[in-house]
């Protein structure tokens, strides 16, 4: 089977804007990021996610299972992922919260040539956890592992332990507008699409 690294990976702390920052990439960009009949979350199915969510159900649980194995080897999510979206001309992408726990080792297999690292301030994403998914979980503590794990194993970048490049987009209280996002995305995915 033939692996395929993903070309972008979309990744943050839930409720950080990670949805709406793929489907920038897939709707206004051309990042296959997933297909519309195997999106976890389609536009208007559910009210926490409107736009849809982005995610292919079939990549979930193969990520999710990776976190939980740590430094396990990439290369059979990586066969997964090639089977899946190996046929696929252009680029492609992936967005899955849980690849905010992949430890560095993880992250150096996976080889993204871009990572869209979001970020939202812990009081809002806090706040829409909430209101998404109630409050018997503590999403502050949620929150702050998450964090933590991508500053440790993916923001380490400064000394260059990576060989991809890193975009850090800041959501924040006010409607970050769709045309200003693809305004500042496109000239990154041109420059991955020429090289």
């Amino acid at each position: 089977m033939k692996l395929r690294h993903p070309d972008v990976v979309v990744v943050g702390v839930g409720r950080s804007g990670t949805s709406f920052t793929a489907m920038v990439l897939h709707e206004h960009l051309d990042v296959f990021m997933a297909h519309p009949q195997r999106m976890v979350t389609t536009a208007g199915e559910d009210s926490s996610h409107p736009i849809g969510s982005y995610e292919d159900n079939r990549i979930i649980s193969p990520t999710y299972k990776q976190v939980e194995t740590s430094d396990a080897d990439m290369q059979d999510w990586l066969k997964i992922y090639g089977f899946y979206f190996g046929a696929i001309k252009g680029l492609v992408g992936i967005k899955n919260t849980g690849m905010s726990m992949f430890s560095r080792t993880q992250w150096e297999q996976l080889a993204p040539r871009l990572v869209i690292r979001t970020h939202r301030t812990k009081e809002l994403a806090v706040k829409s956890m909430e209101r998404w998914r109630g409050r018997e979980t503590d999403w502050g503590l949620f929150y702050d592992q998450r964090e933590n794990c991508m500053r440790d194993n993916l923001d380490a970048n400064s000394d260059k332990r990576h060989s991809f490049q890193i975009l850090h987009i800041k959501y924040g209280c006010n409607k970050v507008h769709v045309e200003n996002l693809i305004h500042f995305l496109r000239p990154r995915i041109e420059k991955l699409r020429g090289t």
